[in-house]
């Protein structure tokens, strides 16, 4: 709760860090030309390297002492929730992408109840019925793609990125002493498995200046400096707005995303775009929160 304390500098780097993610999808479409698995090994092992760095300075190595399982659930969930995510936007329209993605905090709620034998609250099956209710909305006017586009392969492709997400979100909640530099560690992993791939599946693009600067961002800012700042807000800024404002993320890039001209206006998207919000404030409401992603 904010304690009457809080600094607006800090509450404004929260502000900064949910910004940040909300334009991915905006970065994600103009990296389009780059092969999946090229982008994935070379994000992964930017981020990797940022992680040691830190672990280094920090001289936190000695922290990194976690179970196997946590290792392989990691290096299987960190990788995948990018992968998932990334790649969908090529398939489906990028808010139905993003709207599919950003269900996450429920399906952690969901998988809780299954895996810790919770009992399922009647605001989470609300905001479940109301964020399938948003997605079938748009999911309507894709179905006439099917399937010269590969409409559904984006679909699962978003709900691999999500699930992979909220299954990692729980394994941290078993692990809760594990450092924020695990994610980072868990990209390098996963680096090596996507270079393989890409060597073996791929033709390499040499990407542009302006593509290389992206995936930079994405490597420094989305997954590494974006987090601390919303770290920081948490702690110092005003907690209870910041909570509030968490749940706007898939607004805002909606709305950037008309902006840019990625995806149409329509009545349809402002209706599914809604109803999509009120089902995650309403899933944010109750006791089980997941943590954002870091593909945000």
């Amino acid at each position: 709760m904010n304690d009457g304390n809080s600094s607006p500098l800090a509450t404004s780097f929260g502000i900064c860090g949910l910004f940040v993610w909300a334009m991915t999808a905006c970065v994600a479409i103009n990296l389009s030309n780059i092969p999946a698995f090229e982008f994935l090994t070379l994000t992964s092992f930017m981020t990797f390297l940022i992680a040691c760095t830190r672990l280094t300075i920090k001289k936190s190595w000695h922290k990194i002492r976690q179970p196997l399982s946590f290792w392989v659930i990691g290096s299987i969930c960190i990788p995948m929730n990018l992968l998932g995510y990334f790649c969908s936007f090529r398939y489906i329209d990028a808010s139905l992408a993003d709207l599919i993605y950003y269900m996450y905090p429920i399906l952690v709620v969901l998988l809780g109840a299954v895996l810790f034998r919770k009992r399922l609250t009647l605001k989470t099956l609300i905001s479940l019925i109301l964020c399938f209710t948003g997605i079938v909305i748009l999911l309507a006017q894709e179905i006439e793609r099917f399937p010269e586009k590969g409409m559904w392969q984006g679909v699962l492709l978003a709900f691999l990125g999500s699930i992979s997400w909220a299954v990692y979100s729980l394994s941290t909640k078993i692990y809760a002493d594990s450092p924020f530099e695990m994610v980072g560690l868990f990209f390098g992993i996963g680096s090596l498995f996507a270079l393989v791939f890409h060597l073996q599946n791929e033709i390499f693009i040499l990407p542009t200046l302006f593509e290389f600067s992206l995936m930079i961002f994405w490597a420094f800012i989305v997954h590494n400096f974006s987090i601390s700042m919303w770290e920081f807000g948490m702690r110092k800024g005003d907690f209870d707005l910041l909570n509030i404002l968490s749940f706007t993320v898939p607004v805002i890039s909606v709305c950037l995303l008309v902006i840019c001209g990625f995806t149409p206006f329509t009545m349809r998207l402002v209706i599914a775009t809604t109803i999509v919000a009120i089902g995650l404030i309403l899933n944010r409401t109750s006791d089980e929160t997941a943590p954002v992603a870091v593909t945000e």
